[in-house]
């Protein structure tokens, strides 16, 4: 499997969030037998509700990307950076399939 790096700055420099978020549009998440969609995303990770007892910050988890105009579902790799009470939780892009990063890019209106 080809990946391509999503997010060049480590989570804890200072500011943390180098791209805008969307809500406007969510993506869908599948990892670990369990289904998500999103509540805002942007090229550096996503924000999903999650039971608060079922990763905790740190956790790593594998799994596919689709929604939003994606011809075909790709994989990724994320980290669980923070958690609330609520059960949200933030999820940071550590690998992305090179034509998911893109599509997320296009609908950011960003030009790779």
């Amino acid at each position: 499997m080809t990946f391509l790096k999503a997010v060049a700055k480590p989570w804890n420099s200072k500011d943390r969030r180098e791209h805008e978020r969307s809500s406007g549009q969510s993506i869908k998440l599948r990892f670990a037998g369990s289904k998500y969609q999103s509540l805002d995303w942007s090229l550096g990770g996503c924000r999903i509700q999650d039971p608060p007892d079922r990763y905790k910050v740190g956790d790593m988890v594998e799994g596919t990307i689709s929604g939003i105009g994606f011809s075909h579902s790709g994989e990724f790799l994320a980290e669980f950076v923070w958690r609330r009470e609520n059960g949200q939780a933030g999820l940071r892009w550590l690998e992305l399939e090179p034509h998911v990063f893109e599509r997320l890019s296009r609908l950011r209106g960003r030009a790779l």
